[in-house]
């Protein structure tokens, strides 16, 4: 991509979707499939598909290198938040808020079963988001695309998503 792409404009090497789910196909998505989470319910990189997260380093590694090469490092998204996160109750990282208070089940994403909706209004959505973003930036990441927010929260959403960025302190490009 370095060499064939980055000439013509092409600077950000993008993870795809599920990224965050062992065995993953490029044939679609697996439905239920079991996510790497950590503590707090954010998704983690497969440890199968990128062997620097079995030793805790998430995506830092891979991002470095891409970095070397002179392009930026992206990642794919699914808005709300993981289901199996929810289910589980887990903390929200630096809030009071649990993952199961800010969901909002009913507006999930109707061709994938990783992620559930949230209720933008409820403050504990600002600090999911944000938690999230917080440790991608961590990571080196540089830019996001964040899918399904065609939905009916998803322009509240979409502000949120960026109030959140904006709010960590380092530059991601929402695209």
């Amino acid at each position: 991509m370095a060499e064939r792409l980055l000439p013509f404009g092409y600077d950000i090497a993008m993870v795809g979707p599920q990224w965050y789910v062992s065995q993953a196909s490029a044939s679609g998505c697996r439905l239920f499939a079991a996510l790497e989470l950590d503590a707090h319910g954010r998704p983690q990189p497969a440890a199968d598909r990128f062997p620097s997260a079995m030793e805790g380093l998430g995506f830092a590694p891979l991002a470095s290198q891409v970095h070397r090469l002179g392009l930026r490092f992206g990642v794919h998204l699914m808005r709300g938040i993981p289901r199996q996160a929810v289910g589980r109750g887990l903390p929200i990282a630096g809030s009071p808020w649990r993952c199961d208070e800010i969901a909002n089940p009913a507006s999930a994403c109707s061709w994938t079963t990783d992620m559930c909706g949230i209720k933008p209004e409820h403050p504990g959505a600002f600090d999911w988001y944000r938690a999230w973003f917080a440790q991608l930036a961590a990571c080196g990441v540089d830019a996001v695309i964040v899918d399904d927010l065609a939905s009916s929260s998803g322009q509240a959403e979409e502000a949120l998503i960026r109030r959140a960025i904006d709010a960590i302190g380092r530059r991601i490009e929402l695209a």
